[in-house]
């Protein structure tokens, strides 16, 4: 038999030592500052909308000669963005009342546009002769800066360019009450208003197909698996209402259109932040006329590649020949390019042609959220099957942190109180029915030990006199199963608290105790260096809860049969197994696990004297029947079926 545990421990650790492997330690975050990687060679989908087969596209005009300039922008004291004359665009957006980590002051990257491909708010013109070509508008252009805002003023930026005899005008400032329902100032509006004007220079009517481009190129939140976390979400509407479908980045190839009927809105999200593009003025229940459809491409992460440089080639990824980058391109986690397509006609000499979007950009939170709730925003948060637990949860969490008085780690150990308080029942059911099928088996384990010794060659005719004996004991195997019936109707529950304590923005770098961040692991001790298994970080909540579960699986009965006791001693060894599955895990989830198994050690001393006490009570009922026959131990989970026994006993003996 030892050589089943040894084996067992050596495959976990090799399983241990893989994970580790597959889930290295996150790099530290560049500085904000740092300037992106130096244009590398690379195929139409990064950012580009060429697909792969296209014959190039035919050489454009010489450029305007412009002088490129990078303008740095605050809007409402909750964004700072960096404004580009090449396309006219935003290259990056930060948001000021969120910081990159705890502890730091540094305004929160969100978006960051890569150094080839579109940014934010960069328009493309379709060529009329093959849409799937990329913009007509050269990328490398300067458009030319018309405006920014005085001193003092709310701050606007204009840029104009001209292409083909078309006009293009965008003008990008700070949202207000162009939302219903929204109003200009702190705590307010959370979005930006970009206008598009369009108009025709030329002398023949024209027809315009152009995609403006939202959220570009979104940070990742996910530590242990970066990249994981971005998703592609759009809406459209269903009556008065929006209904949203979620994609994750990594499963869109190349390119994707988005043309559902009724499009509301365009989404690129994280873990707990998002930028939503929409067409303005908001119209309830229908497309705005002139969008066309949603558009979206995927293009290799920059910081994805940088960390693969290192990590496969020990180099930096300017140093690399194209071909290495290719391949690395394709291991990398994937980003996004979210756009919005429209269409104008445009008269010569007629009046400008204006479109008017807005675009959001800041945290998943309900609170924020429902402030756009004429755009059902809050559709954004698309939590799977179990959508409606984890939304019931988060705001339950809510509430306790407020009970709490602001700590969200208190707020985590009270709702780990209010789901045990629900559970108990079921708990105590299953336990009581595990406990009663040890004690009925236990009774007839020499018979059983019996009929094997007698039917040991006889296999069939074994299990026959097994089952004839559990019937005319009343045993019922199905309490196991039952047992494990419970526990899998629990599921939801936890898969719901598991959701929510990754999801719930409110804990994204809060701190408890020692723990900094509660969406990290709790990072007690910096070794200095990577150990095997444990990285650069002691984490001791694992080890907390490894040790807690230990002694509540120590305190459950011990089976007799050698082969539940066999089974006793690997869950054993499974609860440390987890501990260290849990290794990397955020510390807000630890703490609800810590905090549940030592609920749990106390719940089960409850439940094992509640048990007593019904046993007790059952003993003395039993005495007082003066029954003429045995009554037949069914446990005391079925008073009224034991009471129903004992009267018809009584009946036989008095008949008799």
């Amino acid at each position: 038999m030892a050589w089943r545990y040894a084996l067992a421990i050596v495959l976990s650790i090799l399983i241990l030592y893989g994970w580790s492997l597959l889930n290295p330690p996150p790099p530290p975050r560049p500085p904000q500052n740092q300037p992106a990687a130096p244009p590398q060679a690379q195929p139409a989908a990064q950012g580009a909308l060429q697909p792969a087969g296209q014959p190039p596209a035919p050489v454009k005009p010489a450029l305007p000669n412009r002088e490129r300039k990078q303008i740095p922008l605050e809007l409402g004291g909750k964004y700072q963005l960096t404004a580009d004359s090449r396309g006219g665009c935003l290259t990056a957006a930060r948001l000021t009342d969120f910081h990159e980590t705890a502890g730091n002051t540094d305004p929160y990257l969100l978006f960051q546009a890569p150094q080839e491909g579109p940014g934010l708010f960069t328009l493309e013109l379709e060529d009329p002769g093959n849409p799937a070509r990329p913009s007509r508008i050269d990328f490398e252009a300067n458009w030319e800066l018309l405006r920014t805002s005085p001193e003092g003023q709310p701050p606007v930026l204009e840029y104009r360019h001209e292409q083909d005899g078309i006009s293009i005008k965008k003008i990008i400032q700070g949202g207000g009450d162009d939302v219903p329902g929204l109003t200009p100032g702190e705590g307010g509006a959370r979005h930006l208003k970009v206008t598009v004007e369009l108009s025709n220079t030329g002398t023949a009517p024209v027809d315009v197909t152009y995609r403006l481009f939202g959220p570009v190129g979104i940070d990742s939140e996910d530590f242990k698996a970066p990249g994981n976390d971005i998703e592609l979400v759009f809406g459209q509407w269903s009556g008065d209402r929006v209904v949203a479908e979620a994609t994750s980045a990594g499963k869109i190839a190349s390119t994707r259109d988005i043309a559902p009927k009724g499009l509301a809105w365009v989404a690129l999200s994280n873990l707990y932040f998002t930028g939503v593009l929409f067409p303005l003025p908001v119209e309830p229940g229908r497309q705005t006329s002139f969008v066309d459809r949603g558009f979206a491409a995927s293009y290799a992460d920059p910081a994805s590649l940088r960390k693969l440089a290192l990590e496969e080639h020990k180099r930096v990824l300017e140093a690399l020949s194209p071909q290495e980058v290719q391949t690395l391109r394709e291991k990398a986690h994937k980003n996004l390019s979210v756009a919005l397509r429209a269409k104008a006609s445009l008269a010569p000499g007629g009046a400008p042609v204006r479109h008017e979007y807005g675009f959001f950009l800041g945290p998943r939170d309900r609170h924020t959220l429902e402030k756009y709730s004429v755009l059902h925003l809050n559709e954004v948060n698309q939590y799977g099957m179990w959508g409606f637990i984890v939304r019931f949860f988060i705001w339950l969490l809510g509430v306790l942190k407020v009970v709490a008085m602001g700590s969200w780690g208190v707020a985590i150990i009270l709702l780990t109180f209010v789901v045990k308080l629900c559970l108990h029942p079921v708990n105590k059911r299953t336990q009581a029915s595990m406990q009663r099928f040890q004690k009925q088996m236990a009774r007839i384990k020499p018979q059983m030990d019996a009929i094997r010794e007698r039917y040991s060659s006889n296999r069939q005719r074994m299990n026959l006199e097994i089952q004839k004996l559990w019937k005319e004991n009343k045993i019922n195997p199905g309490q196991q199963m039952a047992g494990c019936l419970v526990m899998f109707l629990q599921l939801p529950v936890w898969i719901g608290l598991l959701t929510t304590l990754n999801y719930d923005i409110g804990l994204r770098q809060a701190s408890f105790l020692y723990v900094k961040d509660l969406t990290r692991p709790d990072m007690l001790l910096n070794f200095g260096f990577s150990m095997p298994f444990l990285g650069e970080w002691f984490n001791l909540l694992p080890f907390v809860y490894m040790v807690l579960t230990v002694v509540s699986q120590r305190m459950q009965p011990k089976p007799d049969d050698p082969q539940m006791r066999q089974q006793y001693n690997m869950m054993t060894f499974m609860m440390v197994f987890f501990g260290f599955i849990f290794y990397s895990f955020a510390a807000g989830f630890l703490v609800y696990v810590i905090t549940s198994a030592a609920l749990g050690i106390l719940e089960s001393k409850i439940i094992k004297a509640e048990l007593k006490r019904e046993e007790a009570a059952h003993a003395a009922r039993e005495g007082a029947a003066g029954a003429a026959g045995p009554v037949v131990d069914v446990g005391p989970m079925y008073p009224a079926r034991q009471r129903k026994q004992a009267d018809d006993q009584g009946k036989r003996g008095a008949r008799t």
